[in-house]
């Protein structure tokens, strides 16, 4: 009995140490909605899972989206993404831009993410066969989204309320969120 403890402990202390940086941070879930509605009337959802690592720096783990395409032939496709990043897609400061272009397909999305909530757009493009098996393009067209972060939780009154606005210094490589707090009297 003594070993199996001292086997746990030793799991238990020596585990945090086998965890590789890049999957150390901490954890922002962002989840929303599109501008688009599905055949039932109800937006397409989004979710957003990033990383805060210890360096200040935001990553990208998860993105989850769908939409409705509409091709040439005025036929719909639906269709619904999920991404999974091994080591994370890095962020731009708090700002996504990712383009993934194949043969068959290309997925633009793009966003930034603040402390409460994100936004953005994206758009999905497909190559497609008609009935008469002839070749056509299928799109999205640009799709705006919002998300609300999820977790963790930020409480009212943690966060200062007022106008946010965003400045780039350094030539874009910086961006800083400016808040003007409204006086109360």
């Amino acid at each position: 009995m003594l070993r199996r403890l001292i086997l746990l402990a030793c799991v238990l202390v020596l585990a945090p140490l086998a965890i590789p940086a890049h999957a150390a941070g901490s954890p922002r879930i962002y989840e929303g909605t599109t501008a688009q509605l599905q055949k039932g009337g109800e937006p397409y959802t989004v979710m957003f899972h990033l990383v805060k690592r210890d360096d200040g720096t935001f990553r990208l783990k998860v993105m989850e989206f769908g939409a409705t395409l509409t091709c040439e032939d005025a036929s719909q496709l639906f269709y619904y993404f999920g991404f999974g990043f091994g080591r994370a897609f890095p962020l731009e400061g708090r700002t996504l831009a990712f383009d993934q272009v194949s043969h068959d397909f290309a997925i633009h999305v793009h966003g930034r993410f603040r402390a409460r909530q994100a936004d953005g757009t994206l758009e999905i493009t497909v190559a497609a066969f008609t009935a008469d098996e002839q070749a056509q393009i299928c799109t999205s067209g640009e799709v705006a989204w919002t998300a609300d972060r999820t977790v963790p939780p930020i409480p009212d009154g943690a966060l200062p309320s007022g106008e946010t606005r965003s400045i780039s210094l350094d030539g874009g490589k910086t961006t800083v969120d400016i808040v003007t707090l409204h006086r109360v009297a």
